[in-house]
């Protein structure tokens, strides 16, 4: 990079965080606020049901079907002059 581009960039950083609102933290109902709580990722996975149903793919594959068969009778036709 130039040095005029990083310049540049540098004064555009400084502005925009310049203008930008900083949220004040020193609030008591912000500073007395509890942690959320931290979970194991195994007590997460532990939550999730074991039969996702398809996710609604079932539906996605009946459309598939159907447009794979209008593709292929979209190849049988032929466009005439006429």
């Amino acid at each position: 990079m130039t040095r005029p581009f990083q310049t540049c960039l540098f004064i555009g950083f400084v502005a925009l965080t310049a203008c930008s609102d900083i949220p004040d933290f020193a609030d008591d109902a912000t500073a007395n606020a509890p942690y959320p709580k931290i979970v194991s990722m195994n007590d997460l996975l532990a939550q999730v049901p074991e039969d996702h149903g398809g996710y609604g793919t079932d539906s996605l594959a009946t459309r598939a079907a159907a447009l794979r068969a209008r593709a292929e009778r979209l190849r049988r036709t032929t466009v005439g002059d006429g």
